[in-house]
């Protein structure tokens, strides 16, 4: 992982990190450790702490356990870069992170610059890092104890994004870092809706995305899932025109903007809330995911109980995808739609294990 936040200072032209990454492994590892002084003191000159600059940082040990003073910790950001704790008369106080973003170098003394308070086990301010699958990291930002914000770090080879997700002045808004574009979404005659920015510049305005309808329409949709129950139930929409999506090209807002606008019972506090539920379920933060992470507030279904849908023509009959019958029998014949052409037909009395086939 920490190759890969090198290789973000490479696009970010750092020459300092460049240099960094010709430190021997024997420098890297030394700014890690603390001297034992004594059976109950330990100290080091290979840290430098933002607010409290001193040549030696010393921790003071009861029963051999932190009591008093700085530690550095065993625990790793990305797997490289140790955290370093500040004890109270044996209470964890405040926990230190290096800004790998502004990081200079990975030679002594290490520069913490990022800082987090605690009281009772708990943040009260600063950011909390929390590492999940496929090179994402999540950060989540306190005051005052409450969440405030977060952001999604997301690291591949050659490439490195940040979104920044904050809930201010009547608006939630995500911020991408490479592009630059923003979304403000806000509520409106209890919709959600959202602008979309490039720079400084709102460039367009979502609207309803879809539209329930009780039958059959030109040119809707009918979606086939099942309840809670087992039994298929039939949802019919129509999609909405939208607007032209070819300027607003963005890989994480564009597929987030695209379900935009949509009915919401709760205030921005709890859409936040949910928000952040959802990114931290994320199995893994691609296009396709972010594409349905609000598909649950328009749709009364999920990838887990969805069985398949057939889009309808001018005229209102079948064009393309599936249709779910049940028969007088019982059991449910399956017909798929190519063109306005039935290409296959199939019998099945059980629906549960059965998909759309691709």
């Amino acid at each position: 992982m920490f190759r890969y936040i090198m290789t973000l200072f490479l696009l970010t032209s750092s020459a300092a990190i460049l240099c960094a990454q010709d430190h021997s492994k024997e420098t890297s590892h030394k700014w890690k450790e603390m001297k034992q002084v004594n059976p109950n003191l330990k100290e080091t000159n290979t840290i430098r702490i933002f607010d409290d600059q001193k040549n030696v940082y010393q921790l003071e040990l009861r029963g051999g356990r932190p009591f008093n003073g700085y530690e550095i910790s065993d625990e790793q950001l990305l797997g490289e870069l140790n955290y370093v704790n500040y004890y109270q008369n044996g209470l964890l106080v405040a926990k230190y992170a290096i800004d790998y973003l502004n990081m200079d170098t990975q030679t002594a003394p290490v520069n913490y610059t990022l800082k987090t308070t605690y009281h009772n086990g708990k943040a009260l301010d600063g950011p909390v890092y929390h590492e999940l699958p496929h090179g994402v990291v999540r950060i989540d930002q306190y005051q005052n104890g409450q969440r405030i914000g977060f952001m999604i770090d997301l690291f591949a080879m050659h490439y490195f994004n940040r979104l920044d997700f904050q809930l201010k002045d009547n608006k939630v808004m995500i911020h991408d870092m490479q592009s630059n574009n923003e979304l403000h979404i806000y509520k409106k005659e209890g919709f959600l809706q959202a602008d979309f920015y490039k720079g400084k510049k709102r460039v367009a305005t979502s609207q309803k995305s879809v539209q329930q309808i009780d039958q059959i329409a030109p040119h809707a949709t009918t979606a086939y899932y099942l309840d809670e129950d087992g039994i298929v139930r039939e949802f019919h929409f129509i999609k909405t025109t939208f607007p032209d999506m070819d300027d607003l090209e963005n890989d994480f807002l564009s597929p987030l903007f695209s379900q935009f606008s949509f009915e919401f019972d709760g205030d921005l506090n709890l859409f936040f809330d949910q928000l952040h539920n959802k990114l931290g379920d994320l199995g893994n933060m691609d296009k396709r995911n972010f594409a349905t992470i609000f598909h649950s507030y328009s749709f009364p279904y999920d990838e887990k109980n969805y069985l398949g849908a057939v889009s309808y023509n001018a005229k209102s009959k079948p064009d393309y995808g599936i249709t779910i019958q049940r028969l007088d029998s019982g059991t449910y014949q399956v017909q798929r739609y190519v063109d306005g052409k039935v290409t296959s037909t199939k019998t099945t009395d059980d629906l549960h294990p059965w998909k759309e086939e691709d």
